[in-house]
């Protein structure tokens, strides 16, 4: 019983524990315990902007920084809750399989078998500066969606399908579940961030540009739907059903709400949705 929290973040006193804060209703205080990993190794090491998510008895981590300066392709690990042990899940992946590349502030959430992979930020240049300062690396932030099948330990991309949200980051998903049931029935993730250049610049990143392009709205529905992707922070409601994998923007009626990305969600019993 409690909750377990990645390790230290670019720590190195402590990067390879996790935390634990148990939730004991006899207790009158609540204290995080550090959690240290059982093993030789290989261990993940100090991350950053990483993603993670709870499943199947296990803490998956995703992404990140080993450093302060570029994104590292630091695979995906897992941490096992009842033998504290850390695995480098794609350790063995064979050299012509699919892979993401480096990210961070992306979000991950978990359903039938596999581990789902949104968005995210990455490197896309670096900028020469004048003399004497040193280099700047750019950003752009991802529009596309990665599963990874824990059965068969395979990474492949996936299609877009519904209402597409377009570049996110620094989202957090939230799993529903019905009552009885291990698995969720859906997703839901409100706001996040997105990078104003280089995607939608003049000029900008070409790769990313025909990205763009491949989800590029027909009709004028679809173009209202999408005219949000210029904003910098978002507002928008989205739900996520893992069968058939569709995207639903789940436009709001009436009320409004500040546009903000880290932000907490949760959900009541009467189905009401907490920011």
């Amino acid at each position: 019983g409690g909750y377990v929290a990645p390790g230290s973040c670019l720590d190195t006193r402590s990067p390879n524990s996790v935390w634990r804060l148990p939730l004991d209703a006899a207790s009158e205080t609540l204290q995080w315990i550090e959690v240290k990993p059982n093993g030789k190794g290989p261990f993940p090491g100090a991350h950053a902007r990483h993603t993670a998510v709870a499943y199947q008895g296990k803490m998956w981590v995703c992404g990140g920084k080993k450093s302060l300066d570029r994104y590292s392709d630091a695979g995906l690990w897992s941490f096992d809750f009842s033998t504290h042990l850390w695995c480098h899940e794609t350790a063995n992946l064979p050299k012509q399989a699919h892979r993401p590349g480096p990210r961070g502030d992306a979000f991950m959430w978990a359903a039938r078998g596999g581990l789902f992979v949104y968005g995210g930020d990455r490197d896309s240049l670096t900028i020469k500066p004048p003399p004497g300062y040193p280099d700047s690396v750019m950003s752009e932030t991802i529009v596309e969606m990665e599963r990874f099948d824990i059965a068969s330990k395979r990474w492949a991309p996936r299609m877009v399908v519904g209402d597409h949200p377009g570049p996110l980051q620094e989202v957090t998903p939230l799993p529903l579940f019905r009552t009885g049931d291990e698995e969720p029935y859906c997703v839901v993730f409100f706001g996040g961030f997105t990078h104003q250049s280089p995607w939608n610049a003049e000029g900008g990143d070409k790769r990313l540009a025909a990205e763009m392009c491949a989800y590029c709205a027909t009709d004028e529905e679809e173009k209202e739907a999408q005219s949000g992707w210029n904003e910098l922070y978002q507002k928008r409601l989205f739900r996520f059903d893992p069968e058939p994998e569709c995207f639903t923007n789940l436009r709001v009626l009436s009320g409004e709400v500040a546009a903000s990305a880290q932000c907490y969600i949760g959900a009541r019993l009467d189905g009401a949705i907490l920011l």
